[in-house]
């Protein structure tokens, strides 16, 4: 599969541009800005898929006089590593496949308060920046993402002290936007950001955790009584946890929950913390991650509302159910519950690997940058969305997880609980 990290495949997409008609230069340019190339016979063993109706998907506001095909390039395709998207080859000019002006998804407010002050970018999106001066704004812009989007989608939050960018070089970012400077989104998820193999550590995650179930009294019970052929297992399927889990899997979401789990307590993952209560969004915007490399411990600080070096934001999405897992189903599968997970509203919005790196950045229907003196529910503080091992009983386990694995096992186990972040 694509990877940033695959020597080789980038040796083979840099030949691959050359024969298609790239200058050397070109190439690396592409290549710098998240661009490969690939051959039309190797796309599945690459993505995983084939092409279908996934070629060519070009903004309608494109630059059609400079939209012109390479002449005998057909065996090869270009892809975006950041969204997957995959072209034909066209001649390196300002095309704009994702077009000068981008689609903005949200219906404009009619008054034109909150004001709109910029726009970000997400291939051929347009994604509105806001200015909220008060809750008021804020429960204006949620509403309005809310009434703009299909019922089937379902609107979720992420609070941060900055917006981040993919910064492109000039030849590719006049290819895809057609000018050479662009704000483009960047919602790179941890795996990638730390170059991190999620994949490479599933399993041993899935093994661990697993284990929970079976630390159970009540489930011990049930599989006693299976052993000694007092009841069926069909009999004992009925008990909750177990059955839940069993479903689970069936529909898929074991895997994602897992991913879930690793993100939530601080595993790189292939996925992006959310949440369904606005305010819990708002307190992570106003305070600042700070980690204690010599006590090994992290915790919050409150933004000071003076500060002109951070700004605090509110990004809205909307998503599909079956990428956005709800961590309160932890509760369901496990005989250990996630109190962090439960006060924080946590919801776990899947993609983002291989070719597809910003996939996530997909669903972002709009940014809030709130005012200075704006600031979450009094309700809502440290403490509580960061309860004690004590209190938080999933926390619990796999903090004891860490420490042993930390003096026993230099293996897998021990570098994937080495992520799991301990507060003070």
């Amino acid at each position: 599969m694509i990877s940033r990290s695959n020597v080789n495949f980038e040796r083979d997409s840099l030949i691959n541009f050359q024969k298609i008609g790239y200058s050397d230069s070109e190439g690396k340019y592409l290549t710098a800005g998240g661009i490969y190339s690939v051959e039309v016979s190797d796309i599945k063993k690459t993505l995983g898929f084939g092409l279908g109706s996934l070629i060519n998907e070009i903004s309608p506001f494109c630059n059609h006089e400079f939209l012109k095909p390479i002449e005998n390039s057909s065996d090869y395709c270009i892809i975006d590593s950041y969204y997957q998207r995959i072209f034909r080859p066209f001649e390196l000019k300002p095309a704009a496949l994702y077009g000068e002006t981008g689609i903005n998804m949200i219906d404009p407010l009619t008054a034109g308060n909150p004001k709109q002050i910029g726009e970000v970018r997400v291939n051929i999106k347009s994604v509105p920046i806001f200015f909220a001066e008060s809750y008021t704004d804020i429960l204006t812009i949620k509403e309005q993402v809310r009434n703009s989007r299909p019922d089937e989608r379902d609107i979720f939050f992420r609070g941060q002290n900055n917006i981040h960018y993919i910064r492109r070089n000039k030849l590719t970012n006049e290819f895809l936007y057609g000018i050479d400077d662009v704000n483009e989104i960047n919602f790179l998820t941890s795996a990638g950001r730390h170059k991190f193999n999620y994949e490479e550590y599933s399993n041993v995650l899935d093994i661990d955790i697993q284990s929970l179930l079976f630390e159970d009294s009540n489930l011990q019970k049930h599989i006693s009584k299976v052993i000694d052929n007092k009841q069926t297992w069909d009999d004992e399927l009925e008990y909750l946890t177990f059955n839940n889990r069993r479903e689970s899997i069936e529909k898929g979401e074991w895997s994602l929950l897992l991913m879930a789990i690793a993100q939530h307590y601080g595993v790189p993952s292939f996925g992006l913390d959310l949440t369904k209560d606005i305010n819990v969004a708002i307190w992570f915007a106003t305070n600042r991650f700070i980690y204690d490399a010599s006590a090994k411990k992290a915790h919050f600080e409150e933004i000071d509302s003076n500060s002109i070096s951070e700004t605090s934001a509110v990004f809205i999405f909307s998503c599909l159910e079956a990428s956005c897992a709800d961590l309160g189903k932890i509760d369901k599968l496990l005989p250990y519950s996630s109190l962090r997970a439960k006060n924080q509203s946590g919801h776990f919005l899947f993609g983002g690997w291989g070719a597809h790196l910003n996939i996530c950045a997909q669903d972002l229907d709009a940014v809030m940058i709130l005012s200075p003196n704006i600031r979450a529910n009094r309700s809502i503080d440290y403490e509580h969305l960061f309860p004690n091992s004590t209190n938080d009983k999933l926390y619990e386990k796999l903090l004891s997880r860490k420490k042993f694995y930390s003096s026993n096992h230099a293996n897998k186990f021990q570098k994937l609980y080495n992520w799991i972040i301990e507060y003070r």
